[in-house]
């Protein structure tokens, strides 16, 4: 499967079950930082690796709260400000599904 992004994880229902998913990558990636910490505390010399997880809401079909993300896009067209789409940052109240990403950075 191709994905759009090689830290991209998975997408999930924004809802218990969903929640309980997203905790339970952050207990993982919260268990692999805490090694990595180990790891340089034993070895000055070794390059930990860091992972964060990002959470990116996605409207989905039919979703009643688009209607604040439309008339924002229409508000910046107005405006003549054409910086960031107003349908990158999706808040999770308002988001059907979740997008997760585990980014991995060397410290």
């Amino acid at each position: 499967m191709k994905t759009r992004s090689n830290t991209y994880y998975s997408t999930v229902v924004n809802d218990s079950a969903g929640a309980a998913t997203i905790a339970e990558l952050r207990n993982e990636v919260k268990i692999f930082n805490l090694q990595q910490n180990v790891k340089s505390l034993k070895n000055p010399t070794y390059v930990r690796k860091v992972q964060k997880v990002s959470l990116f809401g996605r409207l989905g079909k039919n979703n009643p709260n688009a209607w604040i993300y439309q008339a924002l896009a229409a508000k910046q067209r107005a405006c003549n400000w054409y910086g960031a789409s107003a349908y990158q940052r999706i808040s999770m109240k308002h988001a059907t599904t979740v997008d997760i990403y585990v980014n991995i950075h060397n410290h």
